[in-house]
């Protein structure tokens, strides 16, 4: 018998936010690695985006593995990852690496969030070559926000997630499954008299 055409679909899509912010990190890492004179900017973008995703997954994780998540939303990310840890029965070495970032990651996106302009003064003999073009200063971030630096903490990040995911028992690779979709179609019932297919 053919289908009727038309029915009813419905389901639920998930789409996991924090694989969005580990792409971004992803992609302006692969462009801090091209030196294009721009690689503090896209490494900046790249550890601020890995600090939003890696918090990101632990809400994540923690909407699935603890019932009362929503009201433990707003603790720090260092006390969500230590309410994990009590969940999952472990407790991360935060000396060694890949925990070892994790600080790290935080304390360079509170940085950047809370920075403020600086101004220095300077008092000096004047040289012809201030007339062309007097130097500003770095700026710390920009000392701070270094391609192997980025590097090392989006790496880092990405193990402690695939850790964390995997000792949750949770099934495929959290950074390659960007979310997934569950749906039914019904079809409405073949009214009364309705022939067979292919009589």
């Amino acid at each position: 018998m053919k289908r009727p055409a038309g029915g009813h679909i419905s389901g639920t899509s998930e789409n996991f936010t924090y694989f969005l912010l580990m792409e971004a990190a992803k992609i302006a890492l692969d462009l801090a690695r091209e030196k294009s004179g721009r690689s503090f900017y896209h490494s900046l973008h790249c550890i601020v985006s890995t600090a939003f995703g890696l918090e990101s997954y632990l809400n994540h994780l923690g909407e699935r593995s603890i019932k009362f998540w929503k009201s433990l939303k707003r603790l720090s990310p260092h006390e969500k990852l230590r309410v994990l840890s009590i969940q999952l029965g472990f407790k991360p070495d935060m000396s060694v690496g890949p925990y070892q970032s994790f600080a790290q990651v935080f304390s360079a996106r509170d940085r950047a969030a809370h920075s403020e302009s600086i101004t220095r003064t300077f008092d000096r003999p004047a040289t012809s070559e201030d007339e062309e073009a007097i130097q500003v200063d770095q700026n710390p971030l920009e000392l701070e926000c270094t391609t192997a630096k980025a590097e090392r903490l989006f790496e880092d990040a990405c193990e402690i997630i695939r850790d964390l995911h995997k000792r949750a028992g949770l099934p495929y690779d959290p950074l390659v499954v960007p979310g997934h979709t569950s749906w039914v179609r019904k079809w409405p019932a073949p009214s009364a008299g309705s022939e067979p297919e292919g009589t």
